[in-house]
């Protein structure tokens, strides 16, 4: 097996936060029912390969199968998910079908009620060169799918 070469890889990193009126365990609620990201995450498919639901030390695990579509092909990855009741969802690529590695968080911020502040990370590492507006086009579009639809999961209150 050959490696790629760093300075042939192609790496971006993007933040974004937004104000969500529902309550921090309802936005932890609809980050967390991964069977549902199809219907508001701008995936194609979702296949839950395992759950720990026990609360431990160091939250609770999942592995979740995701499928979707991008610059035209159709793309499976697989994350190893570490979920923190209620403030954090984290996520690392564990293998995909693009040979890069994926990572990032729901960081959520009870701010009243039922509002919630909602910081969103994403670090996308593909195997090759890839102009920069188009990597930072898929990486935003991955973050702007990911953010307003929580946003809309949250408020309409789908948890």
């Amino acid at each position: 097996a050959q490696s790629t070469p760093a300075s042939s890889r192609s790496v971006v990193r993007l933040f974004k936060s937004t104000q969500i009126d529902a309550g921090i365990e309802t936005c932890y609620a609809v980050a967390t029912d991964f069977k549902r990201y199809p219907q508001w995450a701008g995936l194609s498919g979702c296949n839950v390969l395992s759950e720990d639901k026990e609360e431990g030390e160091d939250g609770n695990k999942a592995v979740v199968e995701l499928a979707m579509g991008a610059l035209g092909y159709q793309l499976k990855y697989v994350l190893d998910y570490q979920l923190y009741r209620p403030e954090l969802v984290s996520w690392t690529s564990r293998k995909g079908d693009y040979g890069g590695s994926l990572s990032g968080s729901y960081d959520f911020e009870a701010v009243a009620q039922n509002q919630t502040t909602v910081k969103y990370s994403i670090a996308l590492e593909l195997p090759m060169e890839v102009p920069g507006f188009v990597l930072n086009l898929v990486a935003s579009t991955i973050v702007n799918n990911a953010l307003n639809g929580l946003k809309r999961e949250a408020e309409r209150g789908l948890a």
